[in-house]
């Protein structure tokens, strides 16, 4: 690089603002290798490596950089949030609080702090995230971390939605509080909207992978809950062989009309949520077009049995249905596995 290390310090910094951590990191390297202990070098390393996913590497930088220069609460924040991306929550909440009292009037180092006790302690991070609320309450990240941590508290979720519609009065493209809104919805069975929420926030944010895998498990979820009728239908044609066929006829239509109705809806979200979005959504997944071909089936099975009743009597139709009861069981523990796995860290923090 240039003789000048200054220089190309500034230009490194240029490069990482512009999306090119790569580049910066390149530029970086050769500023230590002729300032090994340039505090400002390391943290700009660091973020390199976290940019970059590099995360237990960002962790040796950040170290370092906490080492070349104790007194500042940058890099401990650095540190802090390297440490909770290889999930070392309790030792980012120690680096986060170092942080804090170097500086108690940085509200960077409460938003960092909030976020390391997001997962050990949600009063604990609330507190934390109020704390740096009151310093920068014109900062739209301040009310989304407040917004976190009341949706992780039991019956808040009224404060946790206007903590995050204020943050999105301050920054209408907030794609943290646009994603926390569309947790709320989905978490109170409000699909449609959720799905929309969903959508607004990769709008802000196209390649966020946290909030591509929550519209997937929305979908999953979905799915799910279609698993759980199409048992409901199996068990309502079941019954049917019992007697008050006409009842039961009955009911079975209106279980296969809602299953359908529903099915379609959820096919057509998972299309409209697809596309130019690259939402890994399961139509790049073998183990849920699995799971959609034995609920459709379910659904076949129970309109033959809604339409032909007496097809109900038959050994074959009995079999059938039984082998798809047990595979709509089978299907459901699936789902359940894979929603899981889709929403492992919804709020990425």
């Amino acid at each position: 690089m240039g003789n000048d290390p200054d220089a190309d310090l500034k230009r490194a910094q240029q490069l990482f603002d512009l999306g090119r951590a790569a580049q910066a990191r390149e530029v970086v390297a050769s500023v230590l290798a002729a300032r090994p202990n340039s505090p400002a070098a390391l943290r700009l390393l660091a973020r390199c490596h976290t940019a970059l996913g590099e995360h237990r590497e960002a962790v040796r930088i950040a170290r370092a950089a906490v080492a070349a220069d104790p007194a500042d609460e940058h890099g401990y924040r650095l540190l802090s949030g390297a440490l909770r991306r290889i999930k070392s929550h309790r030792e980012a909440a120690a680096a986060a609080a170092e942080a804090v009292r170097l500086a108690p009037q940085q509200w960077q180092a409460y938003a960092m702090l909030a976020q390391s006790l997001y997962r050990l302690s949600p009063r604990r991070a609330l507190a934390a995230a109020e704390q740096a609320r009151r310093l920068a309450p014109e900062i739209a990240e301040t009310h989304y971390l407040c917004g976190a941590a009341l949706r992780a508290l039991r019956y808040r979720g009224e404060e946790a939605r206007a903590a995050y519609l204020r943050a999105l009065e301050i920054d209408p493209q907030h794609m943290q509080s646009l994603n926390g809104l569309a947790l709320l919805d989905q978490s109170r069975f409000r699909f449609g909207r959720a799905a929309s929420g969903f959508r607004r926030a990769l709008g802000a944010d196209p390649q966020h992978q946290t909030v591509q895998r929550n519209l997937e498990a929305l979908y999953l979820l979905r799915l799910w809950c279609l698993g759980w009728l199409a048992v409901a239908g199996d068990v309502v044609v079941a019954a049917g062989k019992g007697g008050g066929a006409g009842q039961i006829r009955a009911l079975a239509v209106g279980c296969e009309a809602v299953l359908l109705v529903l099915f379609a809806a959820s096919a057509r979200s998972a299309k409209k949520g697809s596309g130019a979005l690259g939402v890994r959504l399961l139509h790049r997944s073998r183990s849920a077009l699995i799971c959609k071909a034995v609920i459709a089936a379910s659904a076949v099975l129970i309109a033959i049995a809604a339409v032909v009743p007496k097809v109900v009597e038959t050994g074959a139709y009995t079999a059938a249905r039984v082998s798809l009861t047990l595979l709509n069981m089978a299907v459901l523990l699936l789902l359940l596995s894979l929603r899981h796995r889709a929403a492992a860290n919804p709020d990425a923090l």
